[in-house]
């Protein structure tokens, strides 16, 4: 029964690593740069916009079926004649770049071959861009402004994640980004998304479904108070009107909510997991059927739910973890996440495939026993979750709290159940079952965490160079560093 993504040990692992003696990458000289990665192909890009503009690629294929041995980020045949702002790997054979023209305020997109070579462009007039390509299947989505809005500055777009803002004033009008704006490049049509009601937000967004997007930001409440949300709204592609929103809130008042609340994890360019991550102080995973169910308007702060009185009635949980970076973190109803333990990141899989954790929960007695003492000869912990619980920001002492019952009314079996399950975390124990009370277990979404060995402890600058394949880990290595790819399939 035991697989490596659920032992967290890794079946192998390789380098990766930059050319060796590289005069590009050991001078430093670029002005922008960025990285992606799809299906094992990892891709790393450095703009320059000083004196002759260009875009220097970088691209490695870690499906390779050399089984040792370092893996080389090699630099593709044509260097590209301008310099990107947005770069991003679409599927494994192409790649999409965005350049903004300041002095035409225009947004040229370009899907090139992975030689360079140039396969499809186009071009439209646009008052600003913001945050980065996302990519699903032939549709390159950016977060666009379509002009100067009545919306007051408390709400306008960060000026940093604006495309240009390298070198742009920054005070240069504030807009909104009030639309997401869609290429088709297969057919060359472009279609725009309106965002619904002016609200803060850093461009990160996703889609449940072919009919919904799902947008991170700030939502004012009934109180005139900003509540970091995870916001669902139907795509309407008439810049016109608009489509109503619904929210949702894991509450708190975190100091930096304002950069923390506004990411959603990005899975490849697939979108095929059943799950949805909003990254913040901590995470909320939703189950996309989530965004399909309706959800009565809350008597006191309408479309506005916070999720803390929904958890036992919705497929969500709000989890004390947070998400490395830019890179995927969601791959094949996984996420990757990490804690600071000790000082140190220690990293972990959340897996809510409901088939696996399924599997793992309708073992008997004798079965789950015999799992735990293979999974204890590995060194492995591992914890089957069903209970429901709610992760407290780091202000409030952190942690997770207990969900299952209202504070004052717990009943004394369940405590000392909870006290008997502290215990058995302390200790280390190899599996353990944190079930949801008898009376609540049917039907019950869970997911199984599993703690990753991957040997040397990663450091805080290499935290935000991790992402999540569906049969690996990449660390991708900062110009002129070492990265890894840890393999579990």
């Amino acid at each position: 029964m035991t697989t490596p993504w659920l032992t967290g040990a890794p079946v192998r692992s390789r380098e990766l690593l930059w050319p060796k003696d590289d005069e590009l990458v050991s001078s430093g000289s670029w002005d922008r740069e960025g990285m992606s990665t799809v299906h094992g192909f990892v891709l790393h890009w450095f703009s320059f916009i000083q004196d002759t503009e260009r875009t220097v690629i970088y691209i490695a294929d870690t499906n390779s079926d050399v089984s040792s041995g370092p893996i080389i980020l090699t630099p593709i045949a044509n260097e590209l004649q301008y310099a990107s702002d947005r770069v991003a790997l679409v599927g494994t054979t192409r790649f999409a770049t965005a350049e903004w023209i300041v002095s035409e305020s225009t947004l040229k997109f370009r899907v090139h071959q992975l030689d360079g070579v140039v396969e499809r462009e186009s071009s439209i007039s646009v008052q600003a861009a913001f945050g980065d390509l996302r990519v699903l299947d032939s549709k390159i989505h950016l977060c666009i402004s379509s002009g100067p809005t009545n919306a007051s500055n408390a709400v306008m777009t960060p000026h940093p994640i604006r495309l240009g803002s390298d070198i742009e004033d920054s005070d240069t009008t504030p807009v909104f980004a009030d639309q997401i704006l869609i290429w088709d490049f297969a057919s060359g049509a472009f279609q725009r998304i309106s965002i619904p009601e002016p609200m803060r937000h850093g461009a990160e967004y996703t889609f449940p479904s072919d009919h919904q997007v799902v947008l991170a930001g700030l939502v004012e409440d009934h109180n005139g108070q900003e509540q970091l949300a995870l916001s669902c709204f139907n795509i309407n592609h008439e810049p016109q009107t608009q489509s109503v929103a619904r929210s949702f809130s894991p509450g708190g008042s975190s100091h930096e909510r304002v950069l923390k609340g506004m990411g959603v994890a990005s899975e490849d360019n697939t979108n095929s997991s059943d799950i949805i991550v909003h990254s913040f102080d901590r995470i909320a995973v939703f189950n996309k059927a989530f965004f399909d169910k309706e959800v009565e308007d809350n008597p006191v702060s309408g479309r506005l739910h916070f999720l803390r009185s929904i958890l036992l009635q919705k497929d969500v949980r709000v989890l004390p973890f947070s998400l490395s970076g830019p890179l995927p973190a969601v791959a094949n109803n996984r996420v990757l996440g990490y804690r600071r333990i000790q000082g140190k990141y220690q990293f972990f899989v959340l897996d809510f495939d409901e088939q696996r954790v399924s599997a793992l929960l309708n073992m008997k007695p004798e079965e789950r026993e015999a799992l735990r003492l293979q999974l204890a000869e590995a060194g492995s912990r591992v914890t089957v979750v069903t209970r429901q619980s709610y992760a407290q920001e780091e202000g409030v002492g952190g942690g997770a709290v207990d969900a299952e019952y209202p504070p004052r009314r717990v009943p004394p079996a369940w405590m000392a159940h909870l006290r008997a399950l502290a215990e058995e975390e302390k200790q280390g124990g190899a599996l353990i079952y944190d079930e949801a009370p008898e009376d609540r277990r049917e039907g019950r979404w869970g997911f199984v965490q599993s703690e990753l060995h991957l040997g040397n402890p990663i450091t805080l600058v290499r935290v935000g160079r991790m992402g999540l394949a569906p049969d690996r880990i990449v660390l991708i290595p900062e110009p002129g560093d070492s990265g890894m790819i840890w393999y579990f399939e």
